[in-house]
């Protein structure tokens, strides 16, 4: 069965080798401001409230999907 596309269906992004560099150059950038704000002491915090780490991991790799999934579904 053959559904009618809209035009958001047919974009394609395309990076030839150069600017593939430049994206990665980027991120790696971005990467690199936010880590120079951890400190130690956000660590030591981490270690002694183990529930926000537990939360948040349940958070990133079980209810995003799923709720990724249902929405899928739903539309």
């Amino acid at each position: 069965m053959n559904t009618p596309t809209s035009a958001i269906d047919d974009i394609q992004i395309a990076f030839d080798a150069e600017q593939l560099w430049m994206l990665n150059f980027a991120l790696a950038l971005v990467m690199f401001g936010v880590a120079l704000d951890i400190r130690m002491a956000d660590f030591r915090r981490l270690i002694k409230i183990p529930k926000a780490v537990l939360g948040g991991v349940m958070s990133q790799f079980i209810l995003l999907p799923a709720l990724t999934f249902l929405l899928v579904l739903w539309l």
